[in-house]
């Protein structure tokens, strides 16, 4: 999951890496350590009709907890030798920030489960100066407008992909390939491959057309 979420979590870690252990392994992430941007404790009732920060951050933190999702920022950096990599220079905080007011509300949010497959996880500084201007805003005096320049950087997130042999190729048996990609179509060049999902097919429309067969039977009066 991925966006700008306008919220502050600090340096607090999701809850349900408290007592994870084992496989994979999760690096600590830095955080922001402002004290003023640490999310609030408790989650705002129903009855509140705006948030700030620092609640949205709690909300933030109760949704990758419910779905076991971890923050990729300050958590995977690049290597020093990556290219694209640029060191920060003062004012800048120990933490990656994705603002220019050094402040983090932008989010990589993967699963934890894919963790040993996330490379790299950074901002980009001054990029917002690359960035186009959004449409003109109505500026302080009246009649006049102009473009707004987002104070945004760009962030970017490196991940390894799969990958699989050249069509033909007899390095990797058939039965080494995941069950849930078994039947991706570059894969049906394979004659177990194509012999198999003819199998599965012809059990699966078994079970299923007896259901609908069953159902439009006449029914005698």
């Amino acid at each position: 999951m991925i966006g700008d979420f306008n919220s502050w979590v600090g340096t607090q870690h999701e809850e349900h890496l408290t007592n994870h252990s084992g496989f994979p392994h999760i690096p600590i992430r830095i955080g922001d350590p402002y004290l003023q941007r640490q999310p609030q404790g408790r989650v705002p009732n129903s009855t509140s009709t705006t948030t700030n920060a620092r609640a949205r951050g709690k909300i933030l933190l109760d949704f990758l907890n419910h779905h076991t999702l971890i923050i990729a920022n300050d958590r995977f950096f690049p290597s020093p030798q990556d290219s694209t990599y640029e060191k920060k220079k003062p004012p800048f905080s120990p933490h990656l920030p994705t603002k220019t007011h050094d402040t983090i509300v932008d989010f990589f949010t993967p699963s934890k489960l894919i963790t040993p497959d996330i490379t790299q996880c950074t901002t980009h500084f001054n990029s917002w100066h690359s960035l186009p201007p959004i449409h003109p805003t109505i500026a302080d005096k009246p009649g006049q407008r102009h473009p707004v320049r987002k104070d945004h950087n760009l962030i970017s997130t490196s991940f390894l992909l799969p990958s699989h042999p050249p069509l033909g190729s007899c390095h990797q048996p058939d039965e080494q390939r995941l069950t849930r990609q078994a039947y991706h179509s570059w894969k049906l060049k394979y004659g177990n491959i194509q012999k198999s999902l003819k199998e599965d097919l012809d059990l699966n429309a078994t079970s299923i057309l007896s259901t609908p067969t069953h159902t439009f039977m006449p029914t005698p009066f």
